[in-house]
């Protein structure tokens, strides 16, 4: 025979605070998802304004400034995304992953 037990107030009001405090983790974990999320895409954004900013400036120097900070015209892209001067990244002339004193302060500007 199938014995029910009846619950007390006690045992529900003790159910309904641990059901409760579950909820309340829960939300807090996915607010700090959501906050993750928000701030990955807020520095996404902010690097992409400041590649659009380095390659807008770097397309405005003429072949010789260029030249000066060890840049051609077709190293811009590479430069912009980063790329420029890894190891691994195959170099088409002189030392160009080295740039001058000069051209460190003129891209980190």
């Amino acid at each position: 025979m199938n014995e029910f037990k009846t619950s007390t107030g006690e045992d529900i009001k003790s159910a309904l605070d641990a059901a409760r405090r579950e909820r309340s983790i829960a939300f807090a974990a996915l607010a700090r998802k959501v906050v993750g999320a928000f701030r990955t895409l807020a520095e996404a954004y902010r690097e992409a304004r400041q590649q659009e900013a380095l390659y807008a400036e770097l397309s405005r120097m003429d072949e010789r400034q260029l030249r000066d900070i060890g840049l051609t015209r077709a190293d811009i892209p590479a430069v912009v995304a980063g790329l420029k001067g890894r190891e691994g990244t195959r170099e088409t002339h002189r030392e160009s992953s080295v740039p001058s004193p000069v051209a460190r302060e003129r891209l980190a500007a």
